[in-house]
């Protein structure tokens, strides 16, 4: 038997969340591969959490404080699941991404052509427009696009990645210290700094459309207040304090601090935003 503990983190998003719950129900996987869903909960008030339970009563959902955000709330998931098996492997799945009928089978046999010793971040497609990737990771160079082959990755999107047990062993669970953004980019390459690779399906596993544009903190068309208010929201994707750290577990001190700089200087005059 194979045992997979898919582990989300939801927040006031019930529709999405109970569409991206249905495509996981019509995966078509071998008998032989069971999973259970550990979802963390972050404070949800508008129903979410019950309808989960209605259609998937089996599910285990942690509480949270509505404070957990992406990547906190990911590591509430993972250490329920591991604190109740020993799994197989560990997918990392966003409820806004609806995954095709073959995705963890299609993740499962990426593994298997790397012998298990390698993470899988699944290509994800626009809804709207099947052959655009719109989310996956990047290599050295750009952003991949699916191509049909596997494609080693410098970064990978937290979308829908598959972790086996060998790799978990050795890199244990996402960073905690990053609240919203960053966590997926830093196991990606804290992995790769240990020799562990990480890959792309050859193939798309499931649709979500971009979900973020212009960041409003370097938008000139908002006041200073704001744009600042913005850059330090809990959810910002450029988060200063995350991004140092970030930067200097990776990049070193001093790119850390160039960026740290940079962010504020382009907060306050974002036309030197890049």
């Amino acid at each position: 038997m194979t045992h997979i503990a898919i582990l989300m983190t939801v927040h006031n998003r019930r529709e999405k969340t109970i569409r991206c719950l249905q495509h996981l129900l019509k995966q078509d996987v071998a008998s032989s591969v069971q999973w259970h869903l550990y979802l963390t909960d972050d404070g949800c008030t508008d129903g979410t959490a019950s309808a989960i339970k209605q259609l998937l009563p089996e599910a285990t959902v942690i509480q949270g404080d509505g404070n957990l955000y992406w990547n906190r709330g990911m590591y509430q998931a993972w250490q329920a699941a591991t604190a109740n098996h020993d799994y197989d492997f560990y997918l990392w799945l966003n409820d806004d991404t609806m995954l095709l009928p073959s995705a963890i089978s299609h993740l499962l046999a990426c593994s298997e052509q790397k012998g298990h010793q390698a993470i899988i971040a699944g290509c994800i497609s626009s809804t709207t427009k099947p052959y655009i990737t719109t989310y996956g990771g990047r290599t050295k160079k750009d952003w991949i696009s699916c191509t049909g082959t596997m494609q080693p990755l410098r970064l990978m999107h937290g979308n829908t990645v598959l972790i086996p047990r060998a790799i978990y062993n050795k890199v244990g669970m996402n960073d905690p210290y990053y609240r919203h953004a960053f966590g997926d980019y830093d196991y990606a390459l804290t992995a790769s700094a240990q020799g562990i690779p990480v890959f792309s399906t050859a193939q798309f596993v499931g649709r979500c459309d971009i979900d973020h544009h212009h960041p409003l903190c370097f938008d000139s068309h908002y006041p200073v207040k704001q744009r600042f208010a913005h850059l330090y929201a809990t959810n910002s994707y450029f988060h200063p304090i995350d991004a140092f750290h970030f930067d200097r577990k990776h990049n070193g001190l001093f790119i850390a601090i160039a960026r740290f700089i940079h962010l504020h200087t382009a907060c306050l005059l974002p036309f030197l935003w890049r």
